[in-house]
């Protein structure tokens, strides 16, 4: 007993991962008598993350300690204090993530930088990444608009850079609809999430492609949108899964919506509908099966939306002359599951209990003309 008396503050004072929350003044002169005790001792830190609001503490002092300390990740939660972050010549870091909420500007220099992580709410200056040559996830949050992503992007004016980037693996864009272009043909996964159909295109679509979603929520739909979302998923030629949440819909001229069709319909292997109104349903329908075609079908929504989206799919998929010979592909069959995995009967849907009928999925098959 006494020995481990002895022992854990030893040992105690000694950890490698430290993680730091300021909420007041005097805890600025406790972190500050740790971090000199790691210098002084040369203590290894191999993870070190701070987090402060309305304060003003010695950050590069701290994060200077860190890196001589051999430290690899870094995560800093800046709500205050700082008008610009500089991680400079960051020899031995691995993995850095960044959340602000000012117009702070960001530049990192970071030659075995792997992991990028950036949460921006109001940056007017924007986020430089230079010699990430080895970077491999990053990670976007909510960022300003207008910038690009590139593997070598030489233009200086755009808010957001990442310069001679080879290898980046897994891209996660949320809220970031000012993205215009994707230069990397090495990506493994791609995710965005956001309110609105991205503008982007993806300069070349990587043979090593493995999982690809996006997320669409609380939006107003009508002709052009899904004409747009069409033109992005064309960017691919199948994707993981769409997730589509909708508030409302316009009403579909379908002759509009057709003359974005220039391209073969992306493949989707997992299409998620959630949506509340009931008047343009049959457009809808047909809109939406213009813009990708799933082959596996998740609907959540009401009873009465369920049913009438089944009774288009079905006339689809029994229709030859319904004007859709410029779609390249056609319906030819339709299979229903419940929650519980187990098959529907579509022709006796009317004899179903009503929860029965809010979550159902369905597994189609297409054929190409």
């Amino acid at each position: 007993m006494d020995i481990l008396s002895k022992t854990w503050p030893q040992a105690y004072s000694t950890l490698p991962n430290l993680k730091f929350i300021i909420r007041f003044q005097c805890h600025i002169k406790i972190v500050d008598n740790i971090m000199e005790r790691y210098r002084d001792g040369k203590i290894h830190i191999e993870n070190f993350e701070l987090s402060w609001r309305d304060l003003c503490p010695p950050v590069d002092k701290w994060l200077d300690i860190a890196i001589q300390n051999g430290v690899k990740d870094v995560g800093l939660d800046v709500r205050s204090g700082l008008e610009k972050i500089e991680l400079p010549n960051l020899r031995k870091i691995k993995s850095v993530s960044i959340r602000i909420c000012k117009n702070q500007r960001v530049k990192i220099e970071a030659p075995t930088l792997e992991h990028l992580s950036y949460f921006g709410l109001c940056l007017s200056e924007g986020l430089v990444v230079t010699e990430c040559k080895d970077l491999k996830s990053l990670d976007l949050t909510h960022s300003p608009q207008n910038f690009n992503v590139y593997n070598d992007l030489s233009y200086g004016r755009e808010r957001f850079r990442i310069c001679k980037s080879g290898s980046l693996k897994i891209l996660k864009i949320r809220n970031c609809d000012g993205i215009k272009e994707i230069d990397d043909p090495n990506l493994v996964s791609i995710e965005y999430q956001g309110k609105q159909t991205p503008e982007l295109k993806i300069a070349r679509e990587s043979c090593q492609l493995k999982h690809s979603k996006i997320v669409l929520s609380g939006f107003h739909s009508d002709a052009a949108w899904f004409g747009k979302l069409q033109k992005f998923l064309s960017n691919s030629a199948s994707w993981s899964q769409v997730s589509l949440y909708f508030v409302d819909c316009a009403k579909i001229n379908m002759n509009d919506l057709l003359l974005h069709d220039r391209v073969a319909i992306p493949q989707v292997d997992v299409l998620d509908v959630k949506t509340e109104f009931y008047e343009e349903l049959p457009t809808f329908v047909d809109a939406l099966l213009l813009s990708c075609h799933p082959r596996r079908l998740n609907l959540s929504s009401s009873v009465k939306i369920n049913k009438c989206f089944i009774d288009r799919l079905m006339h689809l998929s029994h229709s030859t002359s319904h004007g859709r010979e410029s779609w390249h592909s056609q319906l030819i069959a339709i299979k229903a599951f419940d929650v519980k995995n187990q098959p529907l009967q579509l022709l006796e849907i009317d004899s179903l209990m009503e929860w029965e009928w809010k979550r159902i999925y369905f597994l189609l098959d297409w054929q190409c003309s």
